[in-house]
């Protein structure tokens, strides 16, 4: 590919200018539209000219364009393998050293993995796709969520568990475990030791969903193993979160408490998980304690702990009324917060307040709700 071409198009669009009007006393403008495409290998005297138009000063040095796909090259490799370490540490060798190569052949590279490691959700203009290769055209489908597009044009690793996790959102779980096995299969044929993290987590979580502990338990046991082994204690105790908190949605509510009860230093989440487990058990003194310490507890992300102040306030207000379910300002409360759920977080969240919404509605003779609200939720 000629990429010089990339950065003019991209240039000449972003200043909204005309190919007759950049090319004037260059060349003609089917001969710009070549270079525009990589279609045409053009003179470094025509190339100069138009970049001197434009006001950019285009690397060519061999040297640094040597060094320069060394780097690029360890850059995708930290994108394809989904490590964010890496990642961090190229995003800042390139402000140090490689910002250059923005205005170099390697432009469309650039601008495709900042994009990518900036965890952007929109991709480039399309009118630039003309200048890209299958790797960069793959990136570019993940961007607009293309996913079945970028797994033909790059059946990695990386793409199946882009796409598994998408599914997974979206609670569509049947479809995001065949996309995340294969995620691990690739990634074990690959090298890529995070990506099989990942995707066994994300498998756990859709075992969690579907209500499978057994199959949970295994496949999880699997990731603590691979965690441990790569020093990321953060994802094994993951690992053990969601098998527990899996255990309240199938009833095990004293297998639950016997992990939430005894965390050190428990999260927000995990503060509220030990509530609903007390006011399950009829231990309503310890809910209480419980509820009140998640008030300054911490969680990973604002949204987490927002949701998990939201849902405390209900386990709050039914520790306190009785007649809860016959109380019209709970039963708003319930199904703003359920209907947030199910906008704003993976549809696993959604799941676990499920019961307390049926419950609702059924106590109240919403059973059409209640049965079309369940058929949905088991249908995936």
């Amino acid at each position: 590919m000629i990429y010089s071409g990339f950065i003019i198009k991209k240039e000449r669009l972003e200043r909204n200018w005309s190919q007759e009007g950049l090319c004037k006393g260059i060349c003609t403008v089917s001969y710009l539209s070549k270079i525009e495409q990589g279609k045409t290998e053009a003179s470094e005297d025509i190339i100069s000219a138009l970049f001197k138009r434009l006001g950019i000063d285009w690397v060519m040095d061999k040297e640094i364009l040597s060094e320069g796909e060394k780097f690029i090259e360890e850059w995708y490799d930290s994108v394809f393998s989904d490590d964010y370490k890496k990642i961090v540490s190229c995003n800042e060798k390139f402000e140090k050293e490689f910002s250059c190569l923005k205005n170099s052949p390697f432009a469309i590279d650039i601008f495709l993995l900042k994009k990518f490691t900036e965890d952007e959700t929109f991709p480039l203009d399309e009118r630039l796709e003309s200048s890209m290769d299958s790797r960069q055209l793959s990136l570019q489908r993940l961007l607009g969520g293309r996913f079945s597009e970028a797994e033909k044009l790059n059946p990695c690793a990386l793409m199946y568990l882009r796409s598994g996790y998408a599914d997974y959102e979206k609670g569509d779980n049947f479809s995001a475990l065949e996309n995340l096995q294969k995620a691990y299969i690739l990634a074990s044929e690959e090298g890529r030791l995070k990506i099989m993290l990942f995707a066994k987590l994300f498998i756990t979580n859709c075992y969690s969903n579907i209500g499978d502990l057994d199959s949970m338990e295994y496949h999880g046991r699997i990731a603590k193993r691979i965690a441990l082994d790569l020093g990321e204690t953060e994802f094994a105790e993951t690992v053990d979160y969601n098998y527990f908190a899996t255990k309240i949605e199938v009833g095990d509510y004293s297998g639950a408490y016997s992990y939430f009860s005894k965390l050190s230093e428990p999260s927000a989440p995990s503060l509220h998980k030990l509530a609903v487990c007390c006011e399950k058990l009829g231990k309503k003194e310890e809910a209480f304690a419980a509820l009140e310490k998640e008030k300054t507890s911490a969680a990973e992300g604002e949204k987490a702990k927002f949701f998990a102040d939201k849902a405390c306030e209900l386990i709050k207000f039914r520790l306190e009324h009785e007649d809860y379910l016959s109380d019209s300002y709970y039963g708003k409360l319930l199904l703003d917060f359920f209907d947030s759920c199910r906008k704003e977080m993976p549809a696993g969240y959604a799941k676990f307040h499920l019961p307390w919404v049926v419950e609702w509605l059924t106590a109240n003779r919403q059973y059409k709700q209640a049965f079309e609200l369940l058929s949905d939720f088991l249908e995936k």
